[in-house]
């Protein structure tokens, strides 16, 4: 028979002996961590949550729709052209992909939107941008709706 058992006073003098080595890595580790933490920017996220209208539009009160229109090119070049930013083409691309809106879980009206950015003053204003020229809008749209009414219930 072969004996399997393994002295724990064997081991504690064999991490003993090996002490600076693994104190060494240790300190490694943690040194190249810190620097890498310390090199890499900072990342913001600035969100808000906007309540869709409650007048009978089929666009601007169903959550997919406004989803799917403020993740529109047309609507982001409406966004860069109302904050007055000037950014290229592959930036248009990466703002595009650092905004996400998505409905809020359990309600029908209300879409939250986030961005991700190394400027949180930036993040802020575009995510309080889209808020806006939404409001905007779908403020448009009611206003032709109430138009049409109008007429409809004068003639």
């Amino acid at each position: 028979m072969t004996d399997d058992e393994i002295d724990l006073r064997d081991l504690l003098m064999v991490l003993w002996r090996n002490r600076g080595l693994i104190v060494g890595i240790f300190l490694v580790v943690v040194v190249t961590g810190g620097a890498v933490s310390m090199l890499m920017p900072s990342v913001y996220r600035a969100s808000c949550i906007i309540a869709l209208g409650n007048f009978e539009d089929p666009i601007y009160t169903n959550q997919a729709n406004v989803v799917e229109i403020m993740q529109s090119d047309g609507f982001m070049l409406k966004l860069v052209e109302y904050l007055n930013l000037s950014i290229s083409p592959s930036e248009f691309s990466a703002l595009k992909d650092s905004i996400k809106v998505e409905p809020v879980k359990g309600s029908n009206h209300l879409l939250r939107i986030s961005i991700e950015t190394t400027d949180p003053t930036e993040g802020r204003d575009i995510a309080t941008g889209m808020a806006q020229l939404l409001l905007s809008e779908s403020e448009e749209r009611y206003r032709k709706q109430e138009k049409i009414l109008l007429e409809q219930l004068l003639c």
